[in-house]
């Protein structure tokens, strides 16, 4: 895995942890990951927030994280999605989605991110400790993905486009829960 200002790394691109260098969710903050995405393909990188994670003692009462496109080494519109089933990148709102209501960004430009915040916070990505979750990511326009199919439209003009994948900012760097 090739990262923005950090040496590259073997990593197993299928973990989060793995991919964003720290032992657990939601592992270490600001490195920019440079995915390098076949057009006709998507990356599902699993995660699991340890099962007291936003309901212990500690835990800060803003607690949120940021999944952030950035501008350097951006080429192509990148689709996001948090979902509790692997590489799915259905609309939160379609009946069947594992999507999580709130974790959907279609055809993201740089800039773009997906916001996740604690349960009980006025906010719509929210998560919950315990749960098997995974980020997904494709260069493609996913209006038109269903639970069951529909299609998704390449947004990579080449045979592979790269997402520069920022993990933060957020209020969890320095958190443990207790």
């Amino acid at each position: 895995m090739a990262y923005s200002g950090h040496p590259t790394a073997q990593v197993d691109i299928t973990d989060f942890d793995s991919i964003y260098r720290g032992s657990t969710w939601p592992a270490s903050y600001n490195w920019i990951a440079l995915f390098s995405v076949r057009s006709d393909g998507y990356v599902s990188a699993g995660f699991k927030p340890a099962a007291n994670y936003f309901t212990a003692s500690n835990t800060p009462a803003n607690l949120y994280g940021e999944l952030f496109v950035a501008e350097t080494f951006y080429t192509a519109p990148v689709s996001m999605t948090i979902s509790t089933s692997c590489g799915d990148f259905s609309n939160p709102l379609s009946g069947g989605s594992t999507v999580v209501r709130g974790c959907y960004l279609n055809s993201g430009a740089a800039d773009s991110f997906i916001y996740w915040q604690n349960p009980g916070a006025n906010h719509t990505c929210v998560l919950t400790g315990g749960t098997q979750y995974y980020l997904n990511i494709i260069n493609a326009d996913i209006g038109n993905v269903t639970p069951t199919g529909g299609s998704a439209t390449s947004t990579c003009t080449g045979s592979s486009c790269t997402d520069p994948i920022s993990n933060g900012p957020g209020t969890w760097q320095g958190y443990t829960p207790n």
